[in-house]
This record gives structure tokens, C-alpha cells and sequence, in this order.
């Protein structure tokens, strides 16, 4: 980064860290990978040891996070859904709860 502004840019996905070191899969999502690029693409590049790097979610990683949850089979996580739902059985509660 010179000044602020995006040399290189591509998306991956951090597997393990162990202290300053990373572990990760290359180029899993397409972006563009530069403030000037015009075009995405999901390709690895290569960046010198030492490379600042950042971490942030991506759309793709909150929706997959989402979809995930919507899901889940484990009844003890309560998931909020829009509309009209019928709850039936035995049903245990805690926390702030909201009832209308």
C-alpha cells in the first residue's frame, strides 16, 4: 500500500495462524485487485514477505455465515425469522425476549 492506496488485492481465506504467520486458501472469491482494475477476477498474486495485509468479511462470507445458521439442526439456536411461525412442544426461554 503506497500513500493509501491498493496496489494488489485478492480475497482469501485464513485456514490457521500461528503469531505473525498465516495459513490460508488462495483466491477464493473474485474482486478487483486494484483501485484502478475494471474488471474482477480470482486470481493469486504474488506479494513480498512482510506484505501489509488486512482482514475483512466479505458479502459472499456473511451470506454463507447466514445460510449456515438457517440450517442449522440444532434446536437450541434460535434463529429470527420473518412472518408467521406456530411453535408447538415444550419450549424453554431465557435471556431478553420479545413476544408479540
Amino acid at each position: 500500500m503506497a500513500d493509501g492506496i491498493v496496489i494488489k488485492r485478492e480475497i482469501v481465506r485464513i485456514t490457521s495462524r500461528t503469531g505473525d504467520v498465516f495459513s490460508m486458501d488462495r483466491a477464493v472469491e473474485e474482486c478487483p485487485q486494484s483501485n484502478t482494475a475494471t474488471t474482477q477476477t480470482a486470481n493469486a498474486l504474488e506479494f513480498d514477505e512482510g506484505t501489509f495485509v488486512t482482514m475483512k468479511l466479505t458479502a459472499k462470507q456473511i451470506d454463507e455465515a447466514y445460510q449456515e445458521m438457517l440450517v442449522d439442526d440444532d434446536t437450541t439456536n434460535l434463529v429470527h425469522k420473518s412472518g408467521t411461525e406456530t411453535v408447538t412442544g415444550a419450549k424453554t426461554f431465557s435471556g431478553n425476549n420479545t413476544h408479540t
